[in-house]
């Protein structure tokens, strides 16, 4: 059985995770963003943004921006939340046609710093393709870093209860594979506690 402690300190959750091995882990984890440095360059223009389609899913809202550093590195990443491709008729995209790395002297596309490929790897762990960042939410270590994702799609939120999805997937950027990758299971279960005892609200069971 494993046990779940959420400790309050002056408005910071330290989550610790106990299991039957006797193994802990504490993360001091907030949610407020820390602040990062835009990068001089232009930023190109992605594949996601280009041609009639994408251009009115952008003027729509049904493609919206995301700002953030999602690899930790201290500068801004661009991204386009796109969702899901439920059916052939909507835009499919790689991880690369949606994202890109902020630096000191120029933008780069992610999986590409280290020569990194996801193909032959498990794309549950790492995904490449279908990217859904639209229902993200970050969770920022105290310490610094890349932060936690909760809820990249299609499987990030799950339903467990009548109308109510909870999320269910925690990802980090993993700087070997050069884009996000799923964290261990602890790690996991400790970042949805603190999410859902300090921000988020838990669904009601009873209903389903």
């Amino acid at each position: 059985m494993r046990k779940v402690f959420v400790l309050m300190l002056g408005g910071l959750a330290i989550v610790a995770l106990e299991t039957e091995a006797a193994a802990q882990v504490s993360l001091d984890l907030v949610m407020e963003p820390p602040t990062c440095k835009t990068p001089p360059a232009k930023r190109p223009k992605l594949h996601a943004e280009r041609g009639s389609e994408s251009k009115g899913a952008i003027e729509t809202g049904w493609y919206s921006p995301l700002v953030a550093d999602f690899n930790g590195d201290g500068w801004c990443d661009f991204a386009w939340a796109v969702p899901y491709p439920m059916n052939s008729k909507m835009e499919s995209y790689f991880l690369d046609e949606i994202m890109t790395l902020g630096g000191p002297k120029r933008w780069r596309p992610p999986l590409k710093e280290t020569g990194a490929t996801l193909f032959g790897s498990d794309f549950r762990v790492s995904p490449d393709q279908n990217v859904d960042l639209t229902e993200v939410t970050m969770i920022y270590p105290k310490s610094g870093g890349a932060p936690y994702v909760l809820g990249i799609g299609p499987d990030g939120l799950e339903y467990v209860a009548l109308g109510c999805r909870e999320y269910v997937s925690v990802h980090r950027w993993d700087n070997e594979v050069d884009a996000f990758k799923k964290v261990d299971d602890v790690t996991r279960d400790a970042v949805i506690t603190f999410y859902y005892s300090t921000v988020g609200q838990r669904c009601d069971r009873s209903k389903k």
